[in-house]
């Protein structure tokens, strides 16, 4: 599939946060899960990758990150901000903490090295593995992105993420 999809990463586990999201029509004559599988690829390839080809290639180079890596942040800020319009915000707030190579500091990665859902990782919870350094998605011990995508980021939050709104800040205000 690597020959096929210039997406995939060498840290690649999974197909999941690439199997793009719509409505699908299968032929029952043929395997219906490769057959979804190539479909939902191969959608995120034409509407994702290739529709934003350039766009990919701005951020890139000029933050010297894999398309996986894009997606992988991506997936961050679409659990890390739930309102759209402050998403290229945020967005932008990762790049300047990459940048300098500081921690991204994002609970919700914690919250998914630790397996549990966000609504479930309190305030306590966090503040108890915080330091958690076997955490490989702890983000508050740990620098630079997690290993894998967290989630499968919508299209709205990958535009976020290849059109960041420019700021100086490395934190919400």
């Amino acid at each position: 599939l690597s020959q096929r999809y210039d997406f995939f990463d060498s840290n690649l586990t999974s197909l999941e946060w690439f199997l793009y999201p719509d409505t699908y029509f299968l032929d029952n004559r043929w395997g219906l899960v490769k057959q979804l599988v190539s479909i939902q690829l191969n959608t995120f390839k034409s509407k994702v990758r290739e529709a934003h080809s350039s766009d990919f290639g701005n951020i890139q180079n000029r933050y010297w990150l894999s398309v996986y890596q894009i997606v992988t942040l991506a997936s961050i800020v679409e659990k890390e901000e739930k309102n759209n319009i402050n998403k290229p915000t945020v967005a932008w707030i990762f790049y300047n903490r990459l940048k300098a190579w500081m921690l991204l500091w994002a609970d919700i990665t914690l919250c998914y090295g630790l397996s549990q859902p966000y609504s479930e990782c309190t305030s306590t919870i966090i503040s108890k593995k915080i330091h958690d350094k076997n955490n490989k998605y702890n983000t508050r011990e740990l620098s630079w992105l997690t290993p894998t995508p967290i989630w499968n980021p919508s299209l709205s939050t990958i535009k976020a993420v290849l059109f960041p709104n420019s700021t100086n800040y490395y934190y919400r205000s």
